[in-house]
Parts: structure tokens; C-alpha cells; sequence
């Protein structure tokens, strides 16, 4: 079939202006021009005022920023906080662990000690286990092994206390006790070694004079370890090593009767104790009580134990939560009697650990990322109440407890935690805020003594299940708004801020990598950026201040 020829499309031509086309009229074009610039001035203050509303909200930019956040954390910029004195520390329990010439590898944990320079590092000597005192046996004053260890410390300007766990084997009766009548011997005991390390040498029971050369090596002492239990007593006689060894009020005559011969040596010295350990408040606070009611004699300092378990099948929420509970509240209900017993004595906590238990195999928790959380958490538990010293248990350990591996002198992860936080957190600096979040995060912000930086200690405790053992935790997300309407510390504009992650991607055998963190200004004095924590975990934020 024949198609349709095509019509014929009449086209009108469009000209582009030229000389030759009529102007628009002036006025015209002026009205036109003046429109124009009249809406875009009204859209930019539009605009203007859009964007100082949304500034000027308190709050509105950081939802904004923060949407994905469960949880927010505020830390008020200060100029003032509660000041912090909490020294963070170690033990040894064995001498040859830092006296090279017997264990090359000590050279390495030294390297390790001395990098952190932790402050009265407590020397756990005695007569179980290890022998690390003279006189085992009668008239044999062999000093050497501690010497060696001491040798060590003071040439690298350590500082140290002296714990002499028990009195040496032969002191004790035949059913393995040591009775009130004989107090006094250990009391001259104790006199000589204070002598043979702060005057130069002692005569000994026998009339015999022992030089040393050493003067005023020893400043601090701590008198017996745990005599509320019978565990370290260095005898097989004793039959029930869980009964309380000493009364509170039998410890209190201890003490009296071995600290006034110790000061009848040197008065200059501190002593201190009890050591107590418990697994219930009141076990402390009894044992404490008892202690203070009959005491007469100077307490330099008040220590006391703490494990978070004695089981290695104990589930991690149940750890976490002991140390959350038990351990703060212990603290707590310790300071609180010592104010109405008006002693105002420093508190030490100086021996802190995972898992007290001695039975094998070890808990590998302590060295695991859930280590990160509890070590993180009583320090910053600590911290706020006020505690004066803390002293991880033991330095060369193994997985358990330890901060190196006492066989290869290796570090194990906590220990690059431990040492962050000693030098974050220095004493001098001021506390600006302290949080515990429902979501099992807790935080701990505070500027050093110099202000020149604000530390932010964020601690994820979070488990993913009730009977997780060595889990992975949570991932969780928390919101921190920097508020600074309080005048006197500020942040340098643009300046990011420094962060170190302590998890199960950290490497072991060195610091974290630091990452930077870029802050968001949310207007009236916010600043605010998120923090992704990991599972268990303990992240270290840094900014500097103006």
C-alpha cells in the first residue's frame, strides 16, 4: 500500500539577538536584575538563619552526628575536677624472676619494669614457695636473695615496699601457729632485718655482728600477708589452712609489738597492713574493724586483696560483675569505716588480680581481651574512691595474673594496658567525670596535672551471653559530647584527637597503633564524635587542650 506523502511542516525561525533585534527597554531590565538579587539575599538569610537554628539547638547536631549511637556520654570541660591520687603498680613474689645473675631472662623483665617505672612495687618475700628471707633455719642470715632483687630496683630508681609474708619456719609451734608469746621474737627478727637494710648491719640473737654497708635501703614495710587465712604459713603442721590465722585483735598485738622494734631501729620508717582478703564486704570490714580498734602503733596504710574469682568455670558476666559490685563496694564500705573510726589512713589495694586460684590449669582470662576490661574497670573503680595504691598481682606471672610470662620474660597484653594508664593518668590530675553506663560501658575522663591534655578512658564489659568463658563481648557504639560551659579548658580548633584501642585485634607484644579521631563542632560549646568499641575492650582517647 502506498504511504501518505509527508506534509510540509512550517517552521518559525528563532533569531538570536543581534544589533538588528529591538532592545529591551532599560527600566525593564533594571526591575528584572533588581528581583532577582532580591531572592537570593532572602534565600541566604534563609539559609543563615536555617543553619544557626540547627547550631544553636542544644543537642539537635549531635543527634545528627550520633544516630547510630545506643548510648551518649557528656564530659564537662572544667577548670576544676576532683583531684587524683591513685599510684598504679605491680608485686613480685620471687627474687630470682629480677636478679639476673640467677635467671638471665630477669634482664628482659627489668627492661619491662623499667619502661613502665611503676611506683612502690611490692616485694612479696617470705618463706612458702620461694625462700626470699634470711634465717629459714636459726643463725642462718643469708641476705643475698633479696639483696639481688632490691640491688635491682634501686639501681634503676625504682621504688619499692618490703612485705615479709609470714615469720620464718622455725618460729612456729607444733601445731603450726604462731602464738602471742611469741610475737616478740619475730618482732626482734624483724628489728635486724631492718637493721642489716637501714643501718648498716644488727647483731644478731647470738651476739654475733652482721654488716651489710646498706643504709636507709628500705623505707616501707608491710607487716605479715592475709593473716586472716592460713595459706602462707610455711609449716606442714598447720591443719586448716582456710581458718582465720590471726584474730583481728591478735594481728592488732602483732603489729604493735613488731612495728615498735622495727622504729626503735629507724622511726623514720612507714609500716602498714593488714593484707586481708575476703570474698564477702563484711570479711573485710570485720577483719579491718577488729584491727583498728586495738592497733597503737602507727598505720602508714591500710591494704587489703582482691580477685574477682577463685574459678576458672565462673562465666564472665559473673567476674565482671563481682569486680562491678563486690570490689567497689568493698572499697566503698571500707572507706566508709574508716571515717567513722575517724582514720584518715591511705587505702591500698596491693594485690589485684583475675583469679586467684592456684589450681591448674590457669585462667587465661587475665591475659585476654576480657583482662583489658577488668584491669581497666578497678582502676578507674579505684580512682574514684579514693584509693591510694593499686598493685597488680603478680608483674612476672603467667596467663592468669601476670604481666609477663616469668618463664620467657615475654609480656602478656595487659601489660601495654597497665602502663598507658599509669601515664595517662598520672596522680595530680583532676577527674572531670566519671560514667556507668546501662549498656555495661564505663568511662573515666580527666585533664593531667600540667593541662596540657584531657585522657578519656572508655572500658566495653559488655558479654554477649550469661555463660560465655573467655568471650569476645559486644560490639557497642557510645556518643561523647565534649561540653565547655564552664570556662577555662579549651580544645584548639580543628585539633583531632589521639586514640589507642586495647582488643582482640591489638597486637601483643607492643602498644596499640594510635589512630586519630576528627571531632565535629555542634555549636554552644559541643564537641562530639562517636567511639566504636569492640567486644571487651579499653580505649584510650587523648586531646590536647589550649
Amino acid at each position: 500500500m502506498a504511504r501518505n506523502p509527508r506534509k510540509p511542516v512550517t517552521s518559525a525561525f528563532v533569531v538570536a539577538p543581534s544589533s538588528f533585534a529591538p532592545r529591551e527597554p532599560e527600566e525593564k531590565r533594571r526591575q528584572r536584575y533588581i528581583r532577582r538579587q532580591s531572592i537570593r539575599f532572602t534565600l541566604f538569610v534563609l539559609l543563615v538563619l536555617s543553619v544557626q537554628r540547627f547550631l544553636s539547638t542544644p543537642g539537635l547536631l549531635a543527634k545528627v552526628a550520633c544516630t547510630s549511637s545506643q548510648d551518649s556520654l557528656t564530659v564537662p570541660l572544667r577548670a576544676q575536677g576532683q583531684p587524683l591520687s591513685l599510684q598504679l603498680s605491680t608485686n613480685f613474689d620471687d627474687p630470682f624472676t629480677i636478679t639476673p645473675s640467677v635467671m638471665p631472662n630477669a634482664v628482659t623483665t627489668l627492661s619491662y619494669l623499667q619502661q613502665w617505672q611503676p611506683p612502690l612495687v611490692r616485694l612479696h618475700f617470705g618463706f612458702r614457695g620461694v625462700t626470699s628471707m634470711p634465717e629459714s633455719r636459726p643463725g642462718q642470715w643469708d641476705f643475698s636473695r633479696p639483696d639481688g632483687a632490691i640491688s635491682q630496683l634501686r639501681a634503676r630508681n625504682v621504688s619499692f615496699v618490703l612485705n615479709v609474708r609470714s615469720a620464718p619456719p622455725w618460729m612456729f609451734d607444733s601445731t603450726g601457729h604462731l602464738p602471742p608469746s611469741r610475737f616478740p621474737l619475730f618482732a626482734q627478727y624483724m628489728a635486724r632485718v631492718v637493721g642489716w637494710y637501714n643501718k648498716g648491719g644488727f647483731t644478731d640473737e647470738n651476739g654475733v655482728y652482721h654488716a651489710s654497708g646498706h643504709i636507709g635501703w628500705v623505707h616501707t614495710w608491710e607487716i605479715w600477708n592475709e593473716p586472716d587465712s592460713g595459706s602462707e604459713i610455711p609449716v606442714s603442721t598447720l591443719q586448716d589452712r582456710h581458718a582465720p590465722f590471726f584474730s583481728p585483735q591478735d594481728y592488732a598485738l602483732l603489729y604493735d609489738e613488731v612495728t615498735k622494734a622495727m622504729r626503735a631501729v629507724d622511726p623514720t620508717i612507714v609500716t602498714g597492713g593488714p593484707a586481708v582478703i575476703g570474698y564477702q564486704v563484711s570479711t573485710y570490714t570485720n577483719y579491718i574493724g577488729g584491727f583498728l580498734s586495738h592497733v597503737t602503733q602507727p598505720v602508714g596504710f591500710l591494704s587489703i586483696h582482691f580477685y574477682s574469682t577463685g574459678d576458672r568455670r565462673q562465666p564472665d558476666e559473673a567476674v565482671l560483675q563481682n569486680l562491678t559490685d563486690g570490689y567497689s563496694e568493698t572499697i566503698d564500705a571500707v572507706q566508709r569505716l574508716m571515717h567513722q573510726m575517724k582514720r584518715n589512713i591511705p587505702l591500698w589495694v596491693d594485690e589485684l588480680g583475675f583469679n586467684e586460684s592456684s589450681v591448674l590449669p590457669v585462667d587465661p582470662r587475665g591475659s585476654s581481651p576480657i583482662g583489658y576490661a577488668f584491669a581497666a574497670d578497678a582502676f578507674i573503680q579505684g580512682e574514684v574512691r579514693n584509693v591510694a595504691q593499686i598493685n597488680q598481682f603478680p608483674f612476672a606471672g603467667n596467663q592468669q595474673n601476670g604481666l609477663v610470662d616469668f618463664k620467657t620474660s615475654q609480656p602478656f597484653r595487659t601489660y601495654w594496658l597497665y602502663v598507658m594508664l599509669a601515664h595517662a593518668f598520672p596522680p595530680g590530675s583532676q577527674m572531670l567525670a566519671m560514667t556507668h553506663l546501662p549498656s555495661g560501658v564505663v568511662a573515666l575522663s580527666a585533664i593531667g596535672a600540667d593541662r596540657q591534655k584531657l585522657h578519656i578512658l572508655l572500658v566495653n564489659m559488655r558479654a554477649a551471653s550469661a555463660k560465655d568463658i573467655n568471650g569476645h563481648g559486644v560490639p557497642h557504639t557510645v556518643c561523647i559530647d565534649l561540653v565547655n560551659k564552664h570556662a577555662g579548658v579549651g580544645l584548639p580548633f580543628g585539633a583531632p584527637a589521639t586514640e589507642w584501642t586495647f582488643d582482640a585485634t591489638t597486637p601483643i607484644n607492643d602498644l596499640p597503633t594510635s589512630s586519630t579521631q576528627w571531632l565535629i563542632n555542634a555549636g554552644q560549646d559541643h564537641l562530639i564524635f562517636q567511639e566504636q568499641l569492640s567486644g571487651y575492650s579499653a580505649t584510650l582517647v587523648e586531646l590536647p587542650l589550649n
